[in-house]
């Protein structure tokens, strides 16, 4: 934890180089991630033919999710089931991924287990919260990580427009 007069900071989020030099001025954070961020800007899409059944998760579902997603600690997961922002996909009843919402709104979250991957059940699940977003007349946005190419064609091809400008995560 990080103190700057009388406020404690654990996180930061800037967009562009020159913010970056400032709080990296300012502040001595243990990480970084550098991200390029994604937007929708259509208005709709098209959910792809699946056998993916999606549903919002419940209480049920956490230790499912803290498993096998490990950048959120399982109080920030248990906030965001609160609000109803996160969803499980399911096939034959069986939990094969999940997408959310992060605290500050983009999408995020994505997992799909090792064995499924290959069934396009990311893209679904994405172009599903994509649809969510739209219908709650939000803009659907997120980060990618820079060098996770396999996320940064997901987003392309789903219809997603890339920003110039690089954002970036300190914590």
């Amino acid at each position: 934890m990080l103190k700057h007069q009388d406020r404690h900071y654990h996180l930061f989020s800037v967009v562009g180089d020159d913010l970056k030099d400032v709080l990296l001025k300012h502040f001595h954070f243990n990480k970084r991630l550098d991200c390029l961020q994604f937007a929708y800007l259509k208005k709709d899409i098209s959910l792809p033919e699946s056998d993916l059944h999606v549903r919002v998760a419940d209480n049920d579902d956490i230790r499912f999710i803290a498993d096998n997603y490990d950048s959120l600690d399982e109080e920030e997961i248990k906030i965001i089931v609160g609000r109803k922002k996160l969803l499980i996909g399911e096939v034959n009843g069986q939990r094969v991924g999940f997408i959310g919402e992060h605290l500050e709104g983009s999408m995020g979250l994505l997992y799909v287990l090792e064995e499924y991957r290959k069934s396009h059940y990311g893209s679904y699940l994405e172009a599903y919260k994509i649809k969510e977003m739209l219908k709650e007349g939000f803009i659907p946005f997120g980060q990618v990580v820079w060098g996770n190419e396999k996320s940064m064609n997901m987003q392309k091809k789903l219809g997603m427009t890339a920003s110039d400008i690089p954002v970036y995560w300190f914590f």
